[in-house]
């Protein structure tokens, strides 16, 4: 018997509490090491199947300050990763990040080249008991899609499908076992073949397990579902995010594949080995940043999109500060927690949670009002009542793919068809000429055309402000002088 410890999505979460409230949770990477050092032989394997360089507070204190170590780095070596691949999220502090954590561990992403040269390639990993088995890595082919140029020179992304079924037809007959390891997800239902996602090269999954033959076991992510299956012949582990869990496989004959819910032990030497930065970290995230004017905490998610929250006028008005655009968009992220009138570093990293810079384009009416209209497409409506578009939370929580504006005012009437909701458009008060050009700036996830905003493609880019955006939310409340929240009512939401 063999075995495989599997983990996807880490996002930097090493300890065993979320740094929003510091509240203990059965997570991290802690209780992950303690089951897996508990349960290896000779005969097992540890793979980590990336977006693991970014998300926790914990590395934002690292990338902002810098230590003497890279923390996440320290702890996969702690717990003894094998195989690493790599996901998208991992590109989001540039290559040179990316080179430093993979220096010393072996790579298996093979779609993905550095310098005209693999980041990885395919491994056939010999057991103890003489099992020969293929490890395969890609890496979603998207990430052009998303991503900063800056942080993908001399990297070029091929095809995901192609390669693994190339590197598939390639050793198949070379071992006992194939296992596909693929920062991707489902673009179909893996029981009926129901689209749903869209088909558009960010999620192949159904595909590769569809039509590709000879893979045992497929192990992917990137979409944080729980996912324990079979298709056609190929077993399939998908995990959440944020090391809640980790899969635990025995291959002996049949392959059995475990959800492991984690217990409340932890892995001593990571705790101990990262004591003091995470004790910086603590410090630097409890600092009070300024007073604001008022509270712009969130008490409920969904009306703070429906009724746009006061910090969503705050953010757009920050951007549109450093930015000069005649419109701004921002979206609240998932589970976005708000700033308190006592406005800590904290609570900034908790609410501002990706490492985005920003994209002034120019624009002109008619792909304006396409991208508002692809906005628009978040809602729907069910019993006579609007509520979140299924789309949004089903596969993937996505609620960061609704913008909302400043600079205009407009209407969304959600009972109409989609793509014909925006029934108003103004600019102070009068309607929005038709004829003029104008700029909008927006992260560099939206101004890449992420979240399939495919107008932006379509869009001029005028310039680039490559500060991290916590760091100007940092420096815009902090150094103002006459600090005020400027929120505007702007956008109606109707049946």
């Amino acid at each position: 018997m063999i075995k495989i410890f599997y983990t996807t999505d880490i996002h930097g979460y090493i300890m065993d509490h979320r740094y929003s409230d510091n509240q203990k949770s059965k997570m991290g990477l802690v209780k992950i090491s303690k089951f897996i050092k508990e349960n290896r032989d000779e005969n097992s394997i540890y793979i980590d199947n990336g977006d693991i360089l970014e998300g926790s507070q914990l590395l934002d204190y690292y990338y902002e300050n810098g230590y003497d170590f890279n923390p996440i780095k320290e702890a996969m070596e702690i717990a003894g990763v094998d195989y690493v691949n790599i996901g998208n999220h991992d590109f989001n502090y540039g290559t040179k990040v990316l080179n430093d954590y993979l220096y010393g561990f072996k790579c298996i992403t093979t779609n993905i080249n550095y310098q005209g040269k693999p980041l990885g390639k395919t491994i056939i990993h010999t057991f103890k008991n003489n099992i020969k088995v293929a490890i395969i890595g890609v890496c979603t082919s998207h990430i052009f899609n998303w991503e900063k140029p800056e942080n993908l020179v001399n990297i070029d992304v091929y095809d995901a499908f192609s390669v693994l079924k190339t590197e598939v037809n390639k050793v198949r007959s070379e071992v006992d076992y194939v296992v596909a390891v693929y920062h991707g997800g489902f673009e179909k239902d893996i029981e009926t073949g129901k689209i749903i996602d869209e088909l558009n090269g960010e999620n192949q999954g159904y595909q590769m397990c569809d039509e590709i033959e000879g893979i045992d076991l497929f192990l992917t992510g990137h979409q944080h579902r729980l996912i324990n299956t079979k298709m056609k012949n190929t077993k399939i582990i998908q995990l959440p995010s944020q090391a809640t869990s980790l899969a635990y496989i025995e291959i002996d004959k049949n392959i059995e594949c475990k959800i492991i819910e984690l217990n409340n032990c932890n892995d001593l030497e990571i705790e101990n080995k990262l004591l003091d930065i995470e004790n910086k970290t603590q410090k630097w995230l409890d600092q009070n940043i300024r007073e604001l004017p008022y509270d712009l905490l969130i008490k409920n998610q969904f009306e703070a999109r429906l009724y746009k929250h006061p910090l969503v006028s705050f953010l757009n008005q920050i951007q549109l500060h450093y930015s000069k655009a005649d419109f701004s968009a921002v979206a609240l992220f998932n589970n976005a927690i708000g700033f308190s009138k006592n406005f800590t570093i904290r609570e900034l990293t908790s609410t501002y949670v990706y490492p985005n810079s920003l994209e002034v384009l120019e624009t002109d009416y008619e792909n304006l009002k396409l991208f508002l209209e692809k906005t628009a497409e978040y809602f729907m409506v069910e019993n006579n009542n609007i509520v979140v578009n299924k789309d949004f939370y089903e596969i993937k929580p996505q609620h960061y793919n609704y913008d909302m504006l400043d600079g205009i005012e407009y209407t969304i009437k959600v009972s109409n068809p989609i793509g014909q909701r925006i029934i108003s458009l103004t600019r102070n008060g009068k309607e929005l000429p038709k004829d003029k050009k104008y700029t909008l700036v927006v992260n560099n996830y939206r101004g890449n055309g992420g979240g399939d905003f495919y107008m932006v493609k379509n869009m001029k880019r005028i310039k680039s402000i490559d500060t991290n955006m916590v760091k100007l939310i940092y420096d815009y409340v902090k150094n103002c002088q006459e600090l005020k929240i400027n929120h505007q009512d702007n956008i109606k939401v109707i049946l």
